[in-house]
């Protein structure tokens, strides 16, 4: 009895059914991952993947310090004794002095915010004594932080160290954080005060997101 040979047809056909069904998986995949044939992240560790300009994690430390951003960092937390305020001043001052030097390493300025209450950075005089542990600090003017002297005595005082503002409104007794017309700050002067100091720069809103019941809005931020 003769054997009966292997169909080649057959053979061939069902290879190409495979590699017909194994393109048409590559093709889905690309499609969803939005990749491409040679696209570098495909590649295995083993294999160099190719220069397309992207920060990989072992390039950080190597890179050129990226274009000057503004980190305003706040100098403490409270409550703070009176009887502490100067050993804690000096502490901050030795604190943003290494933050100062790393930020200007990296391309960045660290703007000292005021604060409220017994914090430290309360006024202006404490403010221009944080200054003075590096000259290259500067000062995140927050609108709603000043309790214990006028908007235009600190911008008087500090107005030249202001490169960014943190705005909202309140009502002179406390941190409200409302949005500016809610509280008792007076915009229009304090717009002409900000800009005879020579500030130029970004006015970013940190208000909350509900209205004082003296000042019902519409509805809520969101």
């Amino acid at each position: 009895m003769k054997t009966k040979k292997p169909d080649i047809f057959l053979g061939i056909t069902m290879v190409m059914l495979v590699l017909a069904m194994l393109l048409c998986v590559a093709i889905l995949y690309f499609q969803k991952t939005g990749k491409t044939f040679g696209d570098p992240t495909l590649q295995t560790s083993e294999t160099p993947a190719a220069d397309t300009g992207e920060t990989t994690p072992s390039e950080i430390d190597t890179q050129e310090p990226a274009p000057t951003e503004t980190t305003p960092p706040a100098p403490s937390g409270e409550p703070i004794d009176e009887a502490d305020r100067d050993a804690r001043l000096s502490t901050a001052m030795e604190s943003l002095a290494a933050l100062a030097r790393v930020a200007a390493e990296n391309g960045a300025v660290m703007a000292v915010e005021n604060l409220p209450r017994t914090c430290l950075g309360r006024d202006s005089s404490d403010i221009l004594r944080l200054l003075a542990a590096d000259p290259r600090l500067r000062v995140c003017f927050d609108t709603n932080h000043l309790l214990r002297e006028t908007h235009a005595d600190f911008v008087k005082a500090a107005g030249e160290k202001i490169v960014t503002t943190h705005v909202s409104d309140y009502d002179f007794i406390d941190e409200k954080h409302w949005l500016p017309g809610e509280g008792k700050v007076d915009w229009p002067t304090l717009t002409q005060l900000l800009k005879n100091a020579g500030y130029g720069g970004v006015w970013l809103y940190e208000v909350g997101f509900k209205a004082p019941r003296s000042r019902p809005r519409s509805r809520d931020l969101t």
